[in-house]
């Protein structure tokens, strides 16, 4: 490339064999930490508190499931653990008996937690008779012309 000049701020082209390099901050991402949010969740703990937990942020997370399929395996898992510890102590106070504030905490959890399988969900049908369709006898379309009508 001999006689050809660069401009300031101009770079030169990488070679061809070059590694193409990521840029931003490096990962905080560490193999363990699949370990780790399953152990956390086995005690109840949110993705958010595990997020606490490992110091970064809960977006971060969810970053790493994108990044890391062995990561978001582990979320998964993570996640039925959590929902079995639940009902561990849902378990605990229909056995033993609670305070309604733990049986509250205990269903509040579930509902948010394992929502596929303990949200409160209603559905509202409108239906004609013997739950065939509403029956329409007419639809008219009426245009009022403004300049035709007089006022008295």
């Amino acid at each position: 490339m001999a006689g050809t000049k660069r401009t300031r701020g101009e770079r030169s082209p990488a070679p061809e064999n070059a590694v193409p390099r990521r840029t931003g901050r490096p990962t905080a991402y560490r193999p363990e930490y699949c370990e780790r949010i399953v152990e956390l969740a086995s005690e109840g703990y949110s993705l958010a508190a595990v997020a606490g937990k490992l110091g970064v942020a809960r977006d971060t997370l969810l970053a790493w499931t994108y990044d890391h399929p062995e990561f978001k395996e582990a979320t998964a898992r993570a996640k039925a653990i959590r929902t079995a510890w639940y009902e561990d102590r849902a378990r605990e106070v229909m056995k033993n008996g609670g305070t309604g504030a733990q049986a509250t905490l205990i269903a509040f959890g579930l509902r948010n937690h394992a929502p596929e399988d303990y949200a409160d969900t209603s559905r509202h049908e409108h239906s004609g008779p013997g739950g065939g369709p509403i029956p329409i006898a007419r639809i008219e379309r009426v245009v009022i012309d403004p300049a035709a009508t007089t006022e008295n």
